[in-house]
């Protein structure tokens, strides 16, 4: 194995820093959006596929914990990240109070997963 700092700390791929900036990313659009009442009703087909991953979050951490694998939960993380990222180049967030709260999930659960991965999550980056 080859020590790469280049690697490490890259904002691409499945690294650490690339789930911190998707976790400042969702804070950040969070700050925009403001206070106010955010519910989840029908979704489209994008928002429907990063919910179904979300509620894979118990099963996933009752996973890892049975089988004292983190990893599990890492590569959930990382797949929810990238989901969240496409969700969020795809779909205009702000102002759809709906979007808003899968943010806010999003948000919650990659904080869970990194913080069982004994990875801070930083308020900017």
């Amino acid at each position: 194995m080859v020590f790469d700092w280049d690697q490490i700390i890259t904002l691409k791929g499945d690294a650490g820093p690339y789930l911190q900036y998707t976790c400042v990313r969702c804070k950040s659009i969070l700050e925009k959006a403001g206070t106010g009442k955010k519910e989840i009703k029908e979704l489209d087909d994008e928002e429907r596929k990063i919910v179904k991953r979300m509620v894979q979050f118990k099963e996933v951490v009752e996973s890892g914990a049975e089988t004292f694998s983190p990893n599990i939960i890492a590569e959930y993380a990382f797949k929810l990240a990238k989901e969240f990222n496409y969700f969020y180049d795809t779909c205009p967030i702000l102002k759809n109070k709906k979007r808003e709260a899968i943010t806010e999930a999003a948000l919650i659960i990659l904080t869970h997963c990194l913080h069982l991965l004994t990875i801070s999550v930083p308020d900017r980056m």
